[in-house]
């Protein structure tokens, strides 16, 4: 007869004995070493641009004028659907998560002189391609990085290849599904 405990050794010796077959293949060094770079930037104060700043307000406050108020009539009707209810409390936790950050932040200002022509926490980039396309991007905390389609997280390979860089730099962005080459056309 079997136990439950020996089904479940069972069970995990034959996960185990599989595992080469299923299992997801390992991190890449550049994975692990992406990985590691977001907690060291997650320990340290955040620090946030004025725009940043502003527009996490912004994002707060529709939360509470707009999506809330939106959900809550929704939440004493009889027959309410919880997913009205998951969204509202996803929402409270969004905003709470959010004014923790903004309590303990640091608003740094960029201007031109702020980082004496090389790529730091908040400038604008013009990244050129090999293909003679070229893209505006913005280096900036993990946390603020979602905020519109410029921003890019400082932990991300392509940011953390671009602090420190000046116009004119060609440089190598080691990605987890491998290496490429931009160079830096202009910063603002």
């Amino acid at each position: 007869m079997w136990s439950a405990a020996g089904f479940i050794l069972v069970a995990y010796t034959r996960e185990e004995s599989s595992m080469n077959e299923f299992s997801a293949p390992a991190p890449t060094t550049t994975e692990r070493k992406t990985d590691l770079l977001e907690r060291s930037i997650a320990r340290q104060q955040a620090q946030l641009t004025q725009e940043g700043y502003e527009l996490i307000v912004a994002r707060i406050a529709d939360i509470h004028d707009r999506r809330m108020i939106e959900l809550r009539p929704l939440l004493v009707e009889p027959d309410r659907d919880e997913r009205h209810v998951a969204e509202f409390e996803s929402l409270l936790a969004e905003v709470a998560e959010w004014e923790s950050l903004l309590a303990t932040a640091e608003i740094i200002t960029v201007d031109a002189s702020t980082y004496a022509g090389r790529v730091g926490l908040g400038s604008r980039v013009q990244v050129a391609y090999p293909d003679g396309e070229t893209t505006w991007v913005r280096p900036v905390h993990p946390r603020e990085a979602f905020l519109d389609d410029e921003r890019i997280s400082l932990a991300s390979p392509l940011g953390h290849a671009l602090i420190g860089a000046s116009v004119g730099d060609e440089l190598q962005v080691d990605a987890p599904m491998g290496a490429w080459r931009c160079r830096i056309a202009d910063i603002h």
